[in-house]
């Protein structure tokens, strides 16, 4: 059987597990001794010319949670959109209204209540990354070379060889022992290899108010189109 060797695209969107993926690829091209792959930082708007001779795979995460880690995220980020001012808004003065001649960091930071900043977030640079997730998702892959593969599936032993299988699967010259020993390694770094389940923290965050003005900001398909259950 003579494999043709193809191009391995990683990527994830704004807080949805960049590192992750990257760091997990990382690894295994330590471990095998070198393995080709480039990541994405903003898959979807660079990745349009060649797609088709590429395997590509992208993380994805629960939008109630992408919400509440980027809340938190954009209120000590070093970022250079969030520091400056009119860099998220090319129009000056519309910035300068909608955040009150403030950066984002500032504007998020300084809202009196948890609530609050999850609706300001909800509401402007998380609503453009769950929007985008979804469309790439739902429109898929006419080439049939994306993998969607879900952050959440990093933080249990029994979902990591959930993740290692579906790699595999998708990209066929990965060797499944190696990967499987590079994913329990950045496991026992960043998660608990131990824990059997995990638990989200949008739930101690969202309340019922929050929740509805969720539904009215995103399509209702968005939870099936992800592959998530609604709260």
């Amino acid at each position: 059987i003579i494999r043709i060797s193809v191009m391995v695209h990683i990527s994830a969107f704004h807080k949805t597990g960049t590192h992750a993926i990257k760091n997990l690829f990382k690894k295994y091209s330590q471990l095998i001794g070198g393995f080709e792959f480039k990541l994405f930082y903003d898959w979807h708007l660079k990745l349009n010319d060649g797609i088709e001779n590429t395997k590509t795979v992208i993380c994805i995460r629960n939008p109630y949670e992408t919400i509440v880690s980027a809340m938190r995220y954009h209120q000590k980020t070093t970022e250079a959109w969030c520091n400056k001012l009119g860099f998220l808004e090319p129009d000056l003065d519309h910035c300068r209204s909608k955040f009150n001649n403030k950066t984002y960091l500032e504007t998020i930071s300084n809202l009196p209540s948890v609530e609050e900043k999850i609706r300001f977030e909800m509401n402007n640079q998380s609503q453009r990354t769950i929007n985008v997730m979804y469309k790439s998702v739902k429109d898929n892959n006419i080439h049939n070379n994306m993998l969607f593969i879900k952050l959440e599936d990093f933080w249990t032993e029994r979902s990591r060889d959930h993740v290692v299988r579906q790699l595999c699967s998708h990209i066929d010259s990965l060797n499944e022992d190696i990967l499987k020993q590079a994913i329990a390694n950045l496991g026992r770094k960043k998660y608990n290899a131990t824990n059997k389940d995990f638990s989200y923290t949008y739930k101690d965050l969202f309340n019922k108010k929050l929740y509805e003005e969720f539904d009215d900001l995103f399509p209702n398909d968005i939870f099936d189109v992800l592959g998530y259950q609604d709260k």
